[in-house]
């Protein structure tokens, strides 16, 4: 099946995404600005240390407190977005904590049983360590962006095990999706508007692109997947739609 639909063999949990901000973050709230952008916290603080990062662990205080100061210091009249300027403050923020903390880091890596002359002990321990944090981390970034997505889609009543079903079968049907998508996903007012109620707009898809009323509505769902996967912060899945034309 082509389109997103050959997406859905991937296994998926919950996550958080949500588009792209470029306006002025809100200050006066801190616990629910917080609160809004915290997955997004603890996956940049992940994906920086190539590890799990909870809310109990240092690193995610100094990330926390890395994502404040960008908050604090974020002009969009400079160009970007504020995900894109705090990714870059709290990478180095802790990149600065890394080098701190290197000694320590170097200690907790060694086995005290090697120094008692255990080492095969040691090797096993060690083994068994690695193999722990595999398992804990072996997100591929395709996964971890679909991970982000589904929670979204649940807003929508969309889950990727429907889409299969949800998915348009005729290649015709798919270039008019593909065709409805490439403008609404243009159509940042537009897109906008669908996250905050919710709903696609298809009055005025209707209106503004050449297409069949009845495909906007028998194929809503599938559309709203694509076009919140082209206008999000989902290289992988982009990419995947581009190559299967959805440009």
């Amino acid at each position: 099946m082509e389109g997103i639909m050959g997406i859905n063999s991937i296994q998926m949990n919950a996550g958080w995404m949500s588009l792209s901000d470029d306006r002025m973050p809100d200050l006066s709230n801190p616990d629910e600005l917080i609160a809004k952008y915290d997955f997004f916290i603890r996956r940049t603080a992940s994906l920086t240390l190539h590890r799990i990062v909870s809310k109990q662990d240092d690193a995610y205080s100094v990330a926390l407190s890395a994502f404040w100061e960008a908050a604090n210091s974020y002009r969009p009249e400079r160009g970007g977005s504020l995900k894109t300027y705090a990714r870059t403050v709290i990478r180095s923020r802790l990149i600065d904590y890394i080098r701190s903390e290197q000694k320590y880091t170097n200690e907790s890596l060694t086995d005290p049983a090697i120094f008692e002359g255990n080492a095969e002990e040691a090797d096993r321990a060690m083994q068994k360590k690695i193999e722990d944090a595999s398992a804990m981390v072996n997100l591929t970034p395709l996964a971890e962006e679909i991970q982000d997505l589904e929670s979204v889609l649940a807003r929508y009543d969309i889950t990727f095990e429907s889409l299969p079903e949800l998915s348009p079968k005729a290649a015709k049907t798919r270039e008019e999706c593909a065709h409805i998508v490439s403008y609404f996903s243009r159509r940042q007012d537009l897109v906008r508007q669908m996250v905050k109620t919710g709903k696609l707009p298809v009055s005025d898809l209707e209106r503004d692109v050449p297409c069949d009323r009845k495909v906007l509505d028998r194929y809503r769902k599938y559309i709203i997947t694509a076009a919140l996967i082209k206008t999000g912060e989902y290289p992988g899945l982009q990419s995947y739609l581009n190559g299967k034309g959805w440009e």
